[in-house]
């Protein structure tokens, strides 16, 4: 296993997984994006942090859930890096429901697929390329936990 990705099977509590997914259900938005310093943020999400911040004992301030459809187009389909104001720590990335194929490219060892799968989490460093293919079947619920370096000035 490359060292720069690291991979958990059935990470979330179940409880908290369909919580999730039922918020990405009942959201007309594709992208659901929370500044976790304000007030405004689901119970399923603040839960989903606190827990995966003890796990993987590191800082979050912002959180999105995202829903890829098969027949929608999506930039995470191409090559990228994430933004650079992401880049204070790991990428974390669960896969709530659905499946998909993630493509993570290094210098060391060159191109590592992995497959995506329901309540899989996959953290990687931040400056990695990567790319995920359209879901695998039915749509794949996503949530993103990260580190806004501009919400680290808010109250």
């Amino acid at each position: 296993m490359d060292s720069d990705i690291q991979i958990w099977f059935s990470f979330l509590p179940e409880v908290i997984r369909r919580s999730l997914v039922a918020e990405i259900a009942n959201s007309r938005d594709r992208k659901q994006e929370f500044n976790l310093y304000t007030n405004s943020v689901p119970t399923s999400v603040t839960d989903a942090t606190a827990f995966a911040s003890s796990k993987l004992r590191l800082t979050f301030n912002v959180a999105i859930l995202k829903r890829y459809s098969v027949h929608e187009p999506s930039g995470a389909y191409n090559v990228h890096t994430d933004p650079e104001n992401l880049w204070g720590i790991p990428l974390v990335l669960c896969t709530l429901r659905g499946q998909a194929d993630l493509f993570v490219y290094s210098e060391a060892n060159g191109m590592t697929s992995i497959r995506c799968v329901e309540n899989m989490l996959v953290v990687l460093r931040p400056e990695m390329q990567h790319r995920i293919t359209p879901p695998l079947g039915t749509d794949r619920h996503l949530l993103f936990l990260g580190f806004e370096e501009a919400y680290k000035y808010l109250p």
